[in-house]
């Protein structure tokens, strides 16, 4: 039996009309923030449009080049990251810069994104706030985040400046010292956090802890533990 949860978007302007649908959000009005299901189902569709479908879901022509068109319309030039506008009192609106939502983008579907100087510097700007719009969760540094930070960083590195790498290169030895510290035991076994073990797997592979070749952000330098 296929899954026919998919048939609402199963149609190239009806998977547009849900995205932008949830492209907003009026909490007061509408009692709900539509994020979770945002950064959900972005993930999920934007790996289905770039994969052909799944399942002859969302497999004809027409999806892919609506869905590019949505992905660039809706990276803000002004910070390079996605996030979605929220509606205020008074008809005033904020627009969040959202990292879970940017990492998604980024890790999928790269090539639709641009402006990566001005997202890189974005991203290096917010290492200190909380997440969804910073890299810590009630203020403190996770692997999830790590990941989302770093994989981003992967990505952009080749398009930033020069004066950004080193920024990041900084911000990505912190990142690697807390999670020898924390996610790691001295006899190097991993040690569960509230987010699992998927975060620091990750986080370290890409930053090539295992594979001196995936340094990208050090030079190929080797790190040691301290």
């Amino acid at each position: 039996m296929q899954p026919v949860f998919l048939d609402r978007i199963d149609d190239p302007v009806g998977m547009e009309t849900y995205l932008q649908d949830l492209g907003w959000w009026d909490v007061k009005r509408c009692g709900r923030d539509n994020r979770k299901e945002l950064n959900r189902a972005i993930s999920v569709i934007a790996r289905l449009v770039e994969r052909g479908g799944q399942a002859g879901y969302l497999s004809g022509p027409g999806f892919q080049p609506i869905f590019e068109r949505f992905v660039r319309d809706w990276q803000d030039p002004k910070t390079g990251f996605f996030g979605v506008p929220y509606l205020l009192e008074g008809g005033q609106q904020i627009r969040t810069s959202d990292l879970s939502l940017t990492f998604h983008m980024g890790r999928y579907v790269p090539r639709l994104v641009r402006w990566w100087p001005t997202l890189i510097e974005t991203l290096l700007g917010m290492k200190d706030k909380f997440y969804p719009q910073g890299w810590l969760e009630n203020g403190k540094i996770t692997d999830h985040d790590n990941y989302d930070v770093i994989a981003l960083s992967y990505r952009g590195w080749p398009r930033v400046r020069s004066d950004q790498r080193q920024r990041a290169s900084e911000g990505v030895c912190k990142m690697l010292e807390w999670s020898l510290a924390e996610s790691i035991s001295p006899e190097g076994q991993e040690i569960k956090t509230r987010q699992g073990r998927y975060g620091s797997r990750l986080f370290l592979d890409t930053i090539g802890l295992f594979d001196r070749s995936k340094r990208f952000w050090t030079g190929n330098s080797p790190v040691r533990r301290r």
